[in-house]
């Protein structure tokens, strides 16, 4: 048709993919930096969206009323959602005017990664000697992260997670187990899934080690970490003074309140497991056998 002829010419001007599997990548990227701050609404709108921006990779030019109809809600909710969407990040609305018809479009943004994981990764490598010692963020001062020994955050007392997550920061020392390499079953899942999100060895090993004691499922260590980076690349809130304390008091959130939907659901089961002995059981009343 004519329109869309108009429309993907138009669009050619907005590409920002090479392919459509470059387009997903950075999507999958958004979605995981996002977390909790995409809602259901956003994440079904955001599917049909990448589904219409294949033809100009990034592009989609789906009316606001039919991207309504599809999501069965109404346009202000549809707005809503743009602005949304737009706030993490993940797209922005642009307007071509051509020859007076203005063509409104919905385009997709590469996801950049925060530089911040490589900042903590090695703050928390570093021991601060000098407690007004300021920490270096150019390039250069990165360059020696790898021969940092490892470090360890000693306990002091296990009430400070509770004071917003980031009350106070752990003093740290440096490592005397040389097997830290030993963990159970939850820990390694930590180390290998926040290796998998970004973080160096160092810093991985650290969040579990941190953790030991924990049982969880992944699950909750991935809600956790996704937690974590959103929480750290927010510039505008405080500096978190100790990753591995703020990570093990979201785990152990994590960890209750999947332990809470467990027994809600065991309880959820049983009900209607009674519900069905007792249908199985009923037996109607035969008046005719009091009759005859």
């Amino acid at each position: 048709m004519l329109i869309n002829r108009i429309y993907r010419a138009a669009a050619q001007t907005l590409k920002v993919f090479e392919s459509k599997s470059e387009m997903d990548e950075h999507i999958a990227a958004h979605r995981l930096a996002a977390g909790r701050r995409l809602h259901k609404n956003a994440r079904e709108a955001l599917d049909i969206i990448v589904k219409h921006s294949v033809v100009v990779p990034g592009v989609c030019w789906l009316a606001t009323d039919t991207l309504a109809k599809k999501l069965d809600t109404c346009e202000r909710t549809v707005r809503n959602i743009f602005a949304r969407l737009e706030s993490l990040g993940i797209g922005q609305r642009k307007i071509i005017e051509l020859n007076g018809m203005e063509l409104r479009f919905f385009v997709l943004n590469p996801f950049i990664l925060p530089e911040v994981c490589t900042e903590v990764s090695v703050n928390l490598s570093t021991h601060e000697s000098d407690e007004n010692a300021s920490v270096p963020t150019d390039s250069a001062a990165f360059s020696d992260a790898e021969t940092i020994e490892p470090t360890e955050l000693k306990e002091t007392n296990k009430d400070d997670d509770d004071d917003v997550y980031n009350a106070h920061a752990r003093e740290e020392s440096q490592i005397d187990n040389e097997n830290t390499m030993q963990f159970n079953v939850c820990q390694a899942e930590i180390y290998e899934t926040a290796q998998e999100y970004g973080f160096n060895d160092d810093t991985a090993r650290l969040l579990a080690l941190r953790c030991e004691g924990i049982r969880t499922t992944a699950t909750a260590i991935s809600n956790a970490l996704v937690a974590v980076i959103t929480r750290i690349s927010d510039a505008s809130l405080p500096r978190v003074m100790s990753v591995p304390a703020y990570f093990y008091a979201t785990l152990r959130d994590e960890a209750n309140r999947e332990r809470v939907t467990y027994v809600h659901r065991q309880k959820e089961r049983q009900e209607r497991g009674r519900k069905q002995r007792e249908a199985a059981a009923f037996k109607p009343y035969n008046w005719l056998a009091d009759v005859m």
